[in-house]
């Protein structure tokens, strides 16, 4: 059977009743579609400013080339976890905002909820909407190859 593009986005629609260990209770979240987490994703880049790359190039031979590179990149940390956070408060926001919920959250009642009740309604919005970013190097280092 082939899925129409109707029914491949339907599933972003198709929110579920999921377990909360913190809050010994369900809630019902969906996942993200890919635009969605895109936003959350410019939300979390706002506070990372500019990156500024200069290259000094000079050639020593036909086949050498000595390069020097400088970059600089500034960031205020305060700035950068401030952003993350309303990242993260946008996407729960995104994921409650289903017919499972008569009234759904808003973004401030998510933003007072206790700290481990929201890292793992995150935590499971990640995993609905297909995201794990707990990126193994092992496999790639032993991969890698040596000079």
């Amino acid at each position: 059977m082939v899925l129409t593009i109707e029914e491949i986005l339907n599933g972003v629609e198709d929110y579920k009743e999921i377990y909360l260990e913190s809050l010994e209770d369900t809630v019902f979240l969906r996942p993200l579609s890919k635009g969605e987490w895109e936003k959350t994703n410019s939300i979390r880049q706002e506070s990372l400013g500019d990156y500024v790359t200069n290259e000094k190039a000079q050639a020593v031979s036909r086949n050498q080339r000595v390069s020097n590179i400088e970059s600089q990149l500034k960031f205020n940390i305060k700035q950068n976890a401030d952003a993350d956070f309303k990242a993260q408060v946008e996407a729960i926001f995104i994921s409650c905002d289903n017919p499972g919920n008569e009234k759904p959250p808003k973004r401030t009642d998510i933003e007072k909820l206790p700290a481990g009740i929201f890292d793992e309604m995150y935590e499971k919005v990640k995993e609905l909407t297909g995201i794990d970013d707990d990126v193994v190097l092992e496999d790639d280092v032993e991969d890698f190859p040596e000079n």
